[in-house]
């Protein structure tokens, strides 16, 4: 992909692999005996597949690219609320899904204003903003296909930094 391996060129500038890309729709938390147990994993599963079955598939579009204020490169997804129905689904059926979705910056006395982006890049404090912005500008009007996600994931990131990129662990996947 030309424009990732433009902004690989970049100093100060990390690239995920291909593979590891996604669009993170609820952070649950994280592994550890203060947060999230690895015998709880199993369990949304079981509370949650049921409710986010009742999620209606659709298409969604790939909409642009960008570089935000905190420092990566995104790629926008417009999901016409699919995700946020998914966010709400998860939360009627699982504990956990109801308590991150209640700590969720994005939940708003308004509701829920989610917008799912897909993360193709990280600036670091060397990284030079106007260079970046540069080498996006090329592929900001590029008209992106309209994709249909078949499922919904349940997956694991390893926390450790040797391990950053590490493939995504997938625990559940709900059709």
């Amino acid at each position: 992909a030309p424009l990732l391996d433009a902004l690989r060129a970049l100093p100060g500038v990390e690239v995920p692999p291909v593979e590891w890309l996604h669009a993170t729709w609820l952070h649950l938390g994280r592994l550890s005996a203060d947060d999230i147990m690895w015998s709880q994993v199993e369990t949304f599963y079981v509370s949650a597949a049921p409710r986010l079955r009742r999620v209606e598939p659709r298409a969604v579009c790939l909409v642009g690219i960008a570089l935000t204020e905190d420092g990566r490169v995104t790629l926008g997804v417009q999901d016409d609320g699919l995700f946020r129905e998914a966010r709400a689904q998860a939360a009627i059926g699982a504990t956990k899904a109801r308590e991150a979705l209640h700590a969720d910056p994005a939940m708003t006395a308004d509701g829920d204003t989610f917008v799912p982006t897909i993360d193709l890049a990280y600036l670091d404090s060397t990284a030079n903003d106007g260079s970046v912005r540069q080498a996006i500008e090329a592929y900001r009007a590029i008209a992106l296909p309209e994709i249909a996600p078949t499922h919904l994931m349940l997956g694991r990131v390893a926390a450790l930094p040797e391990q950053h990129y590490a493939t995504l662990a997938i625990v559940a996947e709900i059709p």
